[in-house]
């Protein structure tokens, strides 16, 4: 049965501008950020709390959420990997947080810099101080349905790893398909036997379209109940660590979709297209002038 409504959660500030091979300005950011309010949008990923030598496109991560408009009914969030960043999020005043760990090792070692027992060390202390301080934290498995040159692991190994992830108690679980690997059968066969282990709790996916499946593999998702989900104004993002790898569905692409189905986002679709045009045209003029 198909939803009246879901909630799109955008990442474009954060997974889009860095993964960007230059840094832009905070400016620009706030002139996005303002495009998407006024279409709508009242779940938004602003920025990553990491080292800024690590990702200089996100040195501005304070700037930004000290900047950012604050509405009653609007949710910033920030990215986080350890305790520094989330601790650096406190200190800003951010109420939700969002942190992953790689299924893959050979994967998340190149993205982190942990293994996987230390990532899950991680991700406990996460949690823990996280609730200390009244914040809302999810937490996800990246490379769910794989990754390149290396096989998906299959859903009972996944499940093991939910249980894991259950039993810190977070507020929410992602399932992020990061190398765009996964079809409509993968997602129903995973989900058919995730979504009863983990009962109520809020389950969020997140595509990408390195094969340009994002959209059948939400049909799938909804037709399986998943109402909640990650995406990207102008279809921004991708990985640095895997080869070819695209970027998250496109925000506005999902809003016509679920418009012509008549399921609700509450976005204006016609608000957030003119956002995305204006954005594209200022990266394709930049990337004309350095190449110039």
């Amino acid at each position: 049965m198909m939803p009246k409504n879901i909630t799109l959660n955008e990442v474009g500030l954060r997974e889009g501008f860095q993964n960007l091979r230059r840094v832009y300005s905070t400016k620009l950011k706030l002139t996005v950020l303002d495009g998407l309010l006024k279409a709508g949008m009242r779940h938004i990923q602003l920025g990553s709390f990491v080292h800024p030598k690590v990702l200089p496109q996100m040195a501005d991560a304070e700037l930004l959420f000290s900047s950012a408009p604050k509405l009653d009914n609007v949710v910033y969030s920030g990215f986080i990997l350890n305790e520094q960043g989330l601790t650096r999020a406190i200190d800003c005043g951010v109420r939700k947080v969002e942190t992953s760990m790689s299924l893959h090792e050979s994967y998340g070692f190149k993205n982190t810099g942990m293994k996987s027992d230390r990532s899950y060390e991680e991700m406990n202390r996460l949690v823990r101080l996280a609730h200390q301080h009244d914040i809302s934290i999810r937490v996800g498995l990246q490379c769910a349905w794989g990754v390149a040159n290396e096989a998906a692991l299959g859903p009972d190994t996944v499940l093991s790893y939910i249980d894991k992830l259950m039993a810190l108690d977070p507020d929410k679980i992602c399932l992020a398909d990061t190398a765009g690997l996964a079809t409509p059968e993968m997602i129903k066969e995973y989900l058919d036997i995730i979504i009863p282990q983990i009962g109520g709790k809020p389950l969020v996916l997140h595509f990408h379209e390195t094969r340009q499946g994002g959209q059948a593999n939400i049909q799938a998702a909804l037709e399986m109940g998943v109402r909640e989900f990650d995406s990207s104004i102008g279809g921004l993002g991708g990985s640095p660590f895997i080869v070819n790898t695209t970027g998250n569905i496109a925000t506005e692409d999902i809003v016509k979709i679920m418009d012509e189905a008549g399921i609700s986002t509450g976005i204006d679709r016609l608000g957030l297209t003119e956002t995305a045009s204006q954005l594209k045209k200022t990266l394709q003029n930049n990337a004309l002038k350095s190449v110039i």
